[in-house]
């Protein structure tokens, strides 16, 4: 469930290493505006844009958050289970300390965006410190010479 990885955001002591996104202040929770109520027509330069689609990949806002997930991506592969929630949990306040917003396109409007709240944003953190991990660990195992066997093998 997801209160036992806030419990442990909370009262999670980090590496050193996690220093740039875990020195800011804990930002207030955003809640979700799935209704969109608040519609977002202006993104700005740190919102990351979820969904597929051009936009998403040369938004100024998404480019810097891959920048950001690629320094923790390995911090992420061998964290132990518990504190990858966290992780992803200090990669979304990070954001959010930086003004940024995490959006999702309106369905019925073409330049509107939503907020999707923490729940979801943290979710994202936690899938794009997923990407391409797989790919990661097999080549940090190939270089200590001994092999893992492939469990989780996906297929895309």
């Amino acid at each position: 469930g997801g209160s036992s990885t806030k419990m442990r955001y909370q009262a999670y002591v980090p590496p050193p290493s996690w220093a740039e996104i875990t020195k800011v202040p804990k930002m207030p929770p955003t809640e979700a505006d799935d209704k969109c109520q608040n519609p977002i027509t202006q993104v700005n330069d740190n919102d990351v844009l979820l969904g597929r689609g051009g936009m998403t990949n040369s938004n100024p806002g998404n480019i810097r958050f891959r920048n950001l997930i690629g320094k923790y991506r390995m911090a992420y592969c061998t964290a132990p289970k518990g504190d990858k929630g966290a992780l992803a949990r200090f990669l979304c306040n990070y954001v959010r300390f930086q003004k940024g917003r995490f959006l999702r396109r309106d369905d019925n409007k073409a330049a509107v965006w939503y907020e999707v709240g923490d729940e979801k944003a943290v979710m994202k953190c936690g899938q794009a410190l997923r990407e391409n991990t797989a790919e990661m660990v097999r080549r940090a195992a190939s270089a200590t010479s001994y092999s893992t066997p492939n469990k989780k093998q996906k297929l895309k």
